[in-house]
């Protein structure tokens, strides 16, 4: 924490090494919650430049009174919020113009729907559930970075679960019958 306090510092004075550290410590984990938001890896590098450069920018705001991935994840998922928002029109028009689904290996079935339902997810919920399943996040972390209510991450989680469950339910009788 020591550290961190530190390179938080330097950065603030400029020093790039420091900046660079910091992006080689969470450039990791917040590219995986951008592939999961955005499911492109494309769409997340441009999410993970986008964050760090607002990153840069705001680190003189940053107080050390919640802990600094909080802050770098709030960051992210606001980027990646902002880019859905964005591109919300164009996939539909996509959508509209696609012709039919190609076929998928029955073993690779179950993964590419489940992708799809956390996918369908509104945006605010698959967030909050992609930092708790896949980032392992605690409820009070993703309340902060999320700045809602631990009662509001909570409901989130359980509405995801069951939204998934209700959703794979289905394919799984689809692919049965």
């Amino acid at each position: 924490m020591e550290h961190e306090h530190a390179l938080i510092q330097a950065c603030g004075r400029g020093d790039l090494g420091a900046f660079e550290a910091l992006y080689r410590e969470y450039a990791p984990a917040m590219m995986r919650t951008a592939r999961r938001m955005l499911h492109s890896r494309e769409d997340a590098e441009d999410a993970l430049q986008q964050a760090f450069l607002k990153l840069h920018r705001s680190l003189g705001n940053f107080r050390f009174n919640a802990k600094f991935s909080t802050f770098a994840y709030r960051i992210m998922m606001n980027v990646c919020l902002d880019m859905i928002d964005k591109s919300k029109r164009q996939v539909e028009q996509t959508a509209m113009e696609a012709g039919p689904e190609p076929r998928v290996a029955p073993r690779g079935l179950l993964r590419l729907k489940l992708e799809q339902a956390v996918g369908e997810l509104p945006e605010r919920m698959r967030g909050v559930f992609v930092l708790f399943a896949v980032e392992g996040l605690s409820q009070q972390e993703i309340a902060d970075i999320m700045d809602i209510s631990v009662g509001t991450v909570k409901a989130q989680i359980f509405q995801a679960k069951a939204r998934l469950r209700g959703v794979l339910g289905e394919k799984r009788q689809e692919a049965v019958s």
